[in-house]
């Protein structure tokens, strides 16, 4: 390939072609971190009250409460654990 005049650099395929560069990926979600939050209270509330409703049937009323507490803090364990991942895995580019 012959180098362009004036002692440039030499284009790439992509450049020759008019193609732009690759950018960076966005560091942005697809939703705020507000309105994840709200959603995620939400859904965790929700579920540890279908939750409750459904195992109030047993007849214990303190069972069926811890077993909608546990759902509705598995929601945020999941919820934190993929938050705390993202940013350590987001630091090492």
């Amino acid at each position: 390939m012959a180098r362009p005049k004036g002692g440039g650099k030499v284009p790439t395929r992509g450049q020759e072609a008019g193609v732009p560069p690759p950018s960076a990926p966005s560091q942005e979600g697809w939703i705020s971190l507000r309105t994840g939050l709200w959603l995620i209270t939400l859904i965790s509330t929700g579920l540890g009250l279908f939750v409750g409703w459904q195992m109030r049937s047993a007849g214990q009323v303190g069972t069926a409460l811890v077993w909608s507490l546990l759902a509705a803090a598995s929601i945020w364990v999941v919820f934190g654990g993929a938050l705390w991942l993202g940013r350590r895995l987001r630091r090492f580019r």
